[in-house]
């Protein structure tokens, strides 16, 4: 089975030499197209019909690429899509806690005894540290699957003074 396009100005344009099932195209002065052109098909035998002129059709499809594309996001190399939210409250939680700050806690048995000075400089120099790892260095590594659990772990009275982490 052929399919056959006629194609010129709409002066030339004949519809009841349309087979079923054929196209044509109206290049120019088509009356009912703002922009001269249209879009025809022939259904059955002298059954005409106007689809759209060139400009409606590109108009209609820029439409919906453009509806498709809001339902879309841009790809970023090395990043998938993810429902690890970070919530408002999340955020407002880490942004109180210090910068490298630790979780300290002070044995009481090293409280009664009166070393808890000692106690505290030891961990006072960890606070500065962290642990090496072979090729690795600090960075500035997006929010993890793994940080998040340790984040919504933490309970929710925590305050923050200097850079020790406190829990009421």
């Amino acid at each position: 089975m052929a399919i056959q396009i006629r194609r010129g100005p709409y002066s030339s344009f004949d519809p009841s030499k349309l087979k079923p099932g054929e196209w044509a195209v109206v290049t120019s002065g088509d009356p009912q197209s703002s922009d001269g052109t249209g879009l025809y098909i022939c259904t059955t035998s002298n059954n005409v019909k106007r689809l759209a002129s060139v400009t409606e059709l590109s108009d209609l499809i820029v439409s919906e690429i453009g509806d498709t594309l809001n339902t879309k996001v841009d790809k970023i190399s090395g990043k998938g899509l993810s429902t690890n939210d970070f919530t408002t409250t999340e955020k407002t939680k880490l942004a109180g806690i210090a910068s490298e700050a630790t979780k300290v806690l002070i044995d009481t048995a090293l409280t009664t005894s009166g070393k808890a000075a000692d106690a505290k400089a030891v961990g006072d120099r960890f606070d500065t540290k962290v642990d090496k790892v072979t090729g690795k260095g600090l960075s500035t590594n997006d929010y993890t699957t793994a940080e998040k659990t340790k984040l919504t772990g933490l309970p929710s009275d925590i305050s923050v003074s200097g850079e020790t982490l406190i829990i009421n």
